[in-house]
Parts: C-alpha cells; sequence; structure tokens
C-alpha cells in the first residue's frame, strides 16, 4: 500500500533490463565506469528503512560505509585495544533507535474534532496497520523516540575511532608527527633554515610578477604552494589572506587572483629578490613563458576541477591527511559539532571515499610485499642450480612496524640518497625473512605513509654529507625536496638528542634524590 515493494521492485527490475539489453562489450563499459565513479548508484528504495541493519535508511547506509572500512581494516590491523564488539553494538543502536524513530504512518494523524465523527472500529484499524520498516503493533507499550542528538552520539565516536586507527595503520600519523617535531626544533644554522621557511612563500608569490595572467594554473599551483608553505611556517594570518585571494581564481581569468595574492605579499614588505638566483631550471621556466607571452600559446587545462568552495564544503574532504586548506585537527572538530543527520552522512561518505582509497594502496602495497618476499625466496633457491632472475625490488611496501629514532641515507630506485627513519616489522617471521634476504624496511623523509624495502648495501648513516654523485642529472623539483628533507631529518635529529639529554638530567635528579632520602 505504501509503494515501497513497487520502488524495490522497479529498482531491480531496472538493474535486471539493462544486463538483458547491454553487450559484453557495454557491460564491461558500464563496469568500468562505476568503479571509477567517486559516487556509486544507489537505489532510491535504500532510503527507506526496512527495520533491520541491512544498509538501508540514511543511518543505516551511514553505518554500512563505517561496517565495511572497519572489516577492510581488521583484516590488516587486528585490535590492539579497545573493545570491537561495543564499537559495532553502538552502530548498530544508533540504526535501531533511527527506525524506531522513523514511524511512517498511511495517513496524517486524526485529529480530536476528526476522530469524534470517526467510528472506533475504522480509528482501530488505521492504528493496527503496519508499514515496512516500523515496529509498532497494536498494544505495545511506546518509549519516546530517541532524538537526533543522541544518534549522532552513538556514531560520532566510532567514526573518530576508525578514522583514527586509519591514519595510523597508513603512516600518515608517523609522518604527521615527524614534520611537527621538525617544526619545533628550528634553530638558525650557516643556512639560516628559520629565515628560509619564514619567506618561503613570499618567495614563491614573489615569482607571480613574472607570469602572465593566462597562466592560470602555474598561479593557481603557486599560491596553494605558498599557502602551505606560510602554514609551515605558522603565518595563519597569510594563510587567511592568501585563501581569500585564491576565492578569486578562475580557470580563464586568473588576473585577479594574481593581483590578490601580491597585494598580499606587499602588505607583508614584498620580498628583496636580489641575491635570489636562479638556477637553469628555473632559467628554463622563464624562457617557457616568455615564449608563451610572444607566441600566445594556450595553456592545457588542468586534469583536476578547478574551482573555489566554502570551508564548510572543504572541511568534507579534510579527514586523515586533511587538504590544502583545512587540517585534520578542523574535519575532528567539525565531526564533533555536526548537529544535524544530513551533515554527518556528507562527511562519512566523504571520509569513505578517501578511506577506501588509501586502504587500496595498502592492500596492493601488502601483496607487493608478500609477492617480492616469494620471488626473492625462489629466486635464492635456485642460485645453486642455474643464475638467478633480476627480481626488481618493488616501489612501495605496507607491513606493521615499529618506528626507530634511527635515521640513515637510503639508495631507492633512481632517487639520490635520500634521508630515511629505520623500521622494524613487529612480525618475526617477516623479521625474519627480510633478515635472511639481506633486507631491510625503511620510511623516506617527506614521504607520507608508505614503506620501502631495499638491501642493507643500499643504507648508510645519516650525515651532512652523503655518498658523491652527480645531482645535476636530476630535476629542480628533486633536488629542492631533498634538501627540504634533509633539513627535516637533522631537525628531527636535533629534537631526538634534546630527549635524551632531558631523560639524562632527570634520571641524575632523581639519583640525587634517592641519595639524598638514603
Amino acid at each position: 500500500e505504501t509503494g515501497v515493494s513497487l520502488l524495490r521492485e522497479f529498482d531491480t527490475q531496472e538493474d535486471q533490463n539493462q544486463r538483458k539489453r547491454a553487450s559484453r562489450r557495454e557491460t564491461q563499459k558500464r563496469k568500468k565506469e562505476e568503479e571509477n565513479a567517486s559516487v556509486s548508484k544507489m537505489p532510491c528504495s535504500k532510503l527507506w528503512p526496512t527495520g533491520r541493519i541491512d544498509g538501508t535508511g540514511i543511518v543505516g547506509m551511514m553505518v554500512d560505509q563505517l561496517f565495511m572500512l572497519e572489516e577492510r581494516m581488521e583484516s590488516l590491523i587486528p585490535w590492539e585495544t579497545g573493545n570491537r564488539e561495543a564499537w559495532v553494538s553502538s552502530l548498530k543502536k544508533a540504526v535501531q533507535c533511527w527506525n524506531d524513530s522513523c514511524i511512517t504512518q498511511l495517513q496524517p494523524e486524526i485529529s480530536k474534532s476528526s476522530s469524534e465523527v470517526a467510528s472506533p472500529d475504522s480509528t482501530n484499524k488505521s492504528t493496527k496497520q503496519g508499514t515496512p520498516g516500523s515496529t509498532n503493533s497494536a498494544g505495545a507499550s511506546q518509549s519516546p523516540p530517541t532524538s537526533t542528538h543522541q544518534i549522532l552520539l552513538m556514531i560520532k565516536q566510532p567514526l573518530l575511532d576508525l578514522e583514527s586507527r586509519i591514519f595510523e595503520a597508513t603512516g600518515l600519523s608517523r609522518a604527521l608527527k615527524d614534520e611537527k617535531e621538525a617544526d619545533d626544533n628550528m634553530s638558525t644554522s650557516p643556512e639560516d633554515e628559520e629565515e628560509q621557511i619564514k619567506n618561503a612563500w613570499k618567495k614563491i608569490i614573489h615569482r607571480l610578477k613574472r607570469l602572465p595572467a593566462k597562466a592560470s594554473v602555474k598561479i593557481r599551483t603557486a599560491i596553494v604552494d605558498a599557502i602551505s608553505a606560510a602554514r609551515k611556517a605558522h603565518n595563519m594570518e597569510v594563510v587567511a589572506q592568501l585563501r581569500t585571494a585564491l576565492v578569486e581564481y578562475h580557470p580563464d581569468a586568473a588576473g585577479g587572483c594574481k593581483t590578490a595574492a601580491l597585494e598580499v605579499l606587499a602588505s607583508h614588505g614584498d620580498y628583496d629578490d636580489e641575491y635570489d638566483e636562479l638556477d637553469d631550471d628555473e632559467e628554463d621556466d622563464e624562457n617557457q613563458v616568455d615564449g608563451d607571452r610572444e607566441g600566445a600559446v594556450v595553456e592545457p587545462a588542468d586534469s583536476g576541477i578547478n574551482g573555489a568552495l566554502c570551508a564548510e564544503a572543504v572541511v568534507l574532504n579534510s579527514s586523515l591527511d586533511g587538504s590544502v586548506d583545512v587540517s585534520r585537527d578542523e574535519w575532528i572538530a567539525t565531526v564533533k559539532k555536526t548537529r544535524t543527520i544530513s551533515k554527518m552522512a556528507a562527511l562519512i561518505s566523504s571520509f569513505a571515499h578517501k578511506a577506501s582509497a588509501k586502504l587500496d594502496k595498502v592492500e596492493a602495497e601488502s601483496i607487493a610485499l608478500q609477492d617480492a618476499l616469494e620471488a626473492w625466496d625462489k629466486n635464492s633457491s635456485l642460485r645453486n642450480k642455474k643464475s638467478p632472475q633480476n627480481i626488481r625490488d618493488p616501489t612501495e611496501v605496507f607491513a606493521v612496524v615499529s618506528w626507530r629514532d634511527e635515521f640513515c641515507l637510503a639508495k631507492v630506485e633512481d632517487y639520490p640518497w635520500w634521508p630515511a627513519r629505520k623500521c622494524t616489522p613487529k612480525d618475526e617471521k617477516l623479521a625474519s625473512t627480510l633478515e635472511s634476504l639481506e633486507r631491510t624496511l625503511v620510511a623516506l623523509v617527506g614521504e607520507s605513509g608508505s614503506l620501502r624495502i631495499v638491501k642493507k648495501d643500499a643504507v648508510v648513516p645519516f650525515s651532512e654529507t652523503p655518498p658523491e654523485e652527480d645531482l645535476s642529472k636530476h630535476s629542480r623539483d628533486i633536488r629542492n625536496q631533498l634538501d627540504d628533507c634533509m633539513a627535516m631529518a637533522r631537525r628531527i635529529i636535533r629534537g631526538n638528542m634534546k630527549k635524551k639529554k632531558s631523560k639524562g638530567k632527570k634520571a641524575e635528579m632523581n639519583g640525587v634524590k634517592d641519595e639524598e632520602m638514603s
């Protein structure tokens, strides 16, 4: 009578008809499009809760997304602390409470005046009629419905717990801690690192003067990089002003955005480039811009979607590693402050999409490690029989590790010697296998999350002067990243040394107190 069954049949029948009409090639094409789609197709009938925990209803759909992510996390890294049963129970209770509060009637409630006219038999009959998803029954005592605030409280903490687990598992937590430790241990050095970081955003914005207004992609990229540099220097005033300038960006008219950014630079004392020498690669960039200016060549459009979203929209996709304009902490604060089901649904859907991509990468890296170990083991067993095959090391791998305070320089692929943190696998079997294969796991400084597996002879102790090699064959971006990562590693090591000295002093003081007491 409500039409829900008809709607569900329609959703099912539509999929069946599409499968019948589509050829094999069209079916494969449609599946590929669905896999690549950022938002999966949702049948309308799923918005109507069935009264069960089956992924129907808006709360049931949210919880279903969290359950799927948690199952994938559990297969990678089982719960160490906390109660998984309590986590699942809280979400199930939220679905049940939402289903109980979503009472659907076949007609409006009958007012007192009209109930006097209506016959008792008809009133009782309408009261006893059930609807799909309704848990009410004749004669059953009705408890007051659970408020939206209470349902949200049942969802918020499990959501934050799951996000934190993925944040830790993917290595993003370690990368963020390293970045914070490096920022906390800046000091004046011969290269004046602190001053360089302070003025990094100015140097980036100053280069906008050399770009024509039509170079829209380069202008936007420069302002985004400047925002990141200003945030790294903890200059939140500049971050806010550059964000405002970025709002004026348009792919076909970036002049206003460029002008606004240069005004921000002028208001903060401009930038003196008298001693800012360009290297060969930068000169090539300038020559390219001049060529574009003379030949009026239209710059290719950016592959991404350019836009200027409000802060409320940007924060939706700022879980885990955050975004350009909003940090992860702001996403967490937004989740805690959320008061509506619709906003919570938007936050969870964005998080699920982002987390799923992260877990896809982690699962692929885990498989890559296992495949590499099997290939190396097989190759080593064939050494005495025939010449071994040359097996290429996997690019990135995943394993559950303990992060050590020991830093080194690692030679990975075609990159120069790169600063890295040594890691120890928590799985004793994996650690033993790597030891027998004379390989080790490291995390490259400046890289978020992924681990690298390298031969032991490709690792040397950390030093200010890495092994000699020709850096000119690498691009300017690679050389700049290497300089930044070397500086970052130095500051982290400096902070570790301070912590050790502080612990030593505390131990000495405690020893003196114990002697005095005795």
